[in-house]
């Protein structure tokens, strides 16, 4: 297995696991906005232990991340926008 494939999957998994994550968390505390503080303290962390360090293929699968985090809040204000009764 290539090691492109590798880090596809890996990304793949990382957005889909945040997505449903940032839906649950977001849903349980009923705000949108959760999900993206919870991510921007842990960027933070990120940021200043580890972010030298990282190699090209880490920030992307980072980026990747973020974007299911994103998602998951712009869904969840949605969802309750149109009225759904568990972010409500």
């Amino acid at each position: 297995m290539s090691l492109f494939a590798y880090w596809f999957m890996l990304s793949v998994l990382a957005f889909v696991t945040l997505f449903g994550v940032g839906m649950t968390v977001n849903m349980l505390m009923r705000r949108w906005w959760v999900s993206l503080l919870l991510y921007a303290l842990f960027s933070v962390y990120l940021w200043i232990h580890a972010g030298p360090h990282m190699i090209a293929a880490e920030w992307v699968l980072y980026g990747v991340s973020c974007t299911g985090v994103m998602l998951s809040a712009w869904a969840s204000r949605v969802l309750r926008a149109r009225g759904y009764a568990l972010f409500l």
